[in-house]
């Protein structure tokens, strides 16, 4: 059957072209010229109907006229789906099948690419390394709260177990090494003088601790020699004195006062290094000579 062209579907009754429409909604949609002339007739009929809005019937008769206007778009919409109700699966199977490539075909990419991935990681964890190991080379000869000679030599010992081995380019080898030899110097150093500190501490400790027993025993003996210097002066007087009162006992920055100056005078007068001077007056202090002691008055260098 041959279409029917725009001049035809303008001459074709208006009966004729709906008779088409409601026998096959679809040829709106598959010829342009039998859009127009069913739309026409429409639009015709829609622009004949005269609106009465007196009567109830007159009311009814434009919704009815509205109510078909609306039934011709419906089935022109029925129509569309019916029509395009095949080309959407396709759509769909296409839509499907596309995801599924694109799964693939990503997945194989990965895949290719897998090896470069391996590699940005372990190159990633071995720069994480080399700044870790540079971390501790700078952090390791600064102090730290708490720090002890025994904790300063652990430290060395890890500095000093430190390797650079294939993680290190040349110029990072080398800085790192450098950073090493650093840690190591400060740390040998720190080491020395903490352990000085900390014999000194013990020194001074063990001082004090010979001291108080040096005061103590002092106090106890007091009342003995109080009381026989007391006896000849009892006999005639016939009374007895009040005790002396001990020998007040030196703060701890009187005896450091003191000992330093004990020990400057044993390096002027006697000539002796400062370490043989400082164990001398720590034996006199000790009580290890016998018949000496250090006091106020006799550690009194001019």
């Amino acid at each position: 059957m041959n279409a029917i062209t725009p001049i035809e579907a303008a001459e074709q009754p208006a009966a004729d072209i709906v008779a088409l429409f409601e026998a096959d909604p679809k040829i709106v949609l598959t010829d342009k010229s039998k859009a127009d002339a069913f739309f026409a007739a429409v639009k015709t009929e829609v622009e004949a109907h005269v609106p009465d809005l007196t009567t109830a019937k007159g009311r009814e008769a434009i919704g009815s006229i509205a109510y078909k206007v609306t039934r011709s778009k419906t089935a022109i919409d029925k129509a569309r789906l019916d029509l395009t109700s095949d080309l959407r699966k396709e759509v769909d199977r296409i839509n499907k099948v596309g995801k599924e490539e694109e799964a693939r075909y990503a997945a194989l990419a990965a895949a290719a690419r897998q090896p470069l991935t391996d590699w940005e990681a372990a190159e990633k964890a071995r720069k994480a390394r080399i700044q870790a190991a540079f971390d501790f080379l700078q952090s390791a000869p600064l102090a730290q709260p708490g720090d002890t000679s025994e904790r300063l030599a652990a430290r060395l010992a890890q500095v000093q177990a430190a390797t650079f081995g294939d993680d290190f380019e040349a110029e990072h080898k080398e800085a790192a090494e450098r950073l090493q030899r650093i840690a190591i110097d400060a740390l040998t150093t720190a080491i020395e003088r903490v352990k000085q500190a900390e014999k000194d501490a013990a020194d001074l400790a063990a001082f004090r601790a010979a001291q108080a027993a040096q005061a103590a025993q002092a106090a106890a003996a007091a009342p003995t020699v109080q009381a026989e210097a007391a006896a000849p002066a009892a006999a005639t007087e016939n009374h007895v004195a009040p005790p002396a009162p001990p020998p007040p006992t030196a703060s701890p920055s009187e005896t450091a006062i003191i000992l330093g100056r004990a020990k400057t005078g044993l390096m002027d007068v006697c000539g002796l290094d400062e370490d043989t001077a400082k164990r001398v007056v720590l034996a006199i202090a000790r009580g290890q000579v016998a018949n000496l002691t250090i006091t106020r008055e006799n550690a009194h260098v001019g």
